[in-house]
């Protein structure tokens, strides 16, 4: 057998340099300190050495802090979930049980209803979100939002951007309706929004229900 030198056999077994694994743990532990809360041990020490780099006596928090160059003052803080686990929905929701009886019911509401349809889709490597208002068979008004490319978003949070969407909408236009429908073609948007537990997008959903509860403070005023 040959002897290889080992920065080519690393390569051929599709290995990364032990120097870039030690610096991802690295910024990988470092980043798990960051975002401790304020009730954790260190975040205080974590907040001191990030503010101020000793000359002498470092500790690994120090190097830590050097070599990962975060900015704790710039990180946005995000609710993991907003409402308590036994929260309704103010919504309400009816997932039809068949493709037939939801056009039914679309078709004999469609021109005596405020109708909203929302919908979330990715079309040439680009997620979008629409959503159109219509009162009693007649379109008021539309609107739309590109997110960005495919390789940074998804389909499921096009959807739930387009209900902020149709919300926004029915605000636009409160003078019109007392009573609300959306119509979306996704049901695993309309299950997650009645789940209050930690999920993907969970700050999309939270934004949804704060939407909607101010509609409804807003409809009642007026």
């Amino acid at each position: 057998m040959r002897t290889t030198a080992g920065d080519e056999a690393i390569v051929h077994a599709n290995i990364k340099p032990i120097v870039i694994q030690l610096k991802e743990t690295v910024l990988k532990s470092y980043a798990r300190f960051t975002t401790r809360p304020s009730s954790h041990p260190l975040y205080l020490a974590i907040q001191k050495t990030t503010k101020h780099l000793v000359k002498r006596h470092k500790t690994a928090l120090h190097l830590h802090a050097k070599s990962s160059k975060f900015k704790l003052t710039a990180m946005e803080t995000i609710t993991a979930t907003r409402a308590p686990l036994g929260t309704t929905s103010p919504h309400t929701f009816q997932i039809a049980t068949s493709k037939d009886k939801s056009i039914k019911w679309d078709t004999d509401n469609f021109d005596n209803r405020v109708m909203i349809y929302t919908d979330g889709s990715c079309y040439r490597n680009a997620v979008g979100a629409s959503a159109v208002l219509y009162v009693n068979g007649i379109e008021i008004d539309n609107l739309k939002c590109q997110l960005g490319p495919a390789h940074e978003h998804t389909v499921f949070k096009g959807e739930l951007v387009s209900i902020i969407l149709g919300t926004h909408l029915a605000t636009k236009y409160p003078m019109l309706h007392t009573s609300i429908n959306y119509s979306i073609d996704n049901q695993a948007t309309l299950k997650s929004m009645q789940n209050n537990s930690r999920q993907p997008r969970q700050y999309l959903i939270d934004k949804i229900h704060r939407c909607t509860n101010e509609l409804q403070l807003f409809l009642d005023d007026e």
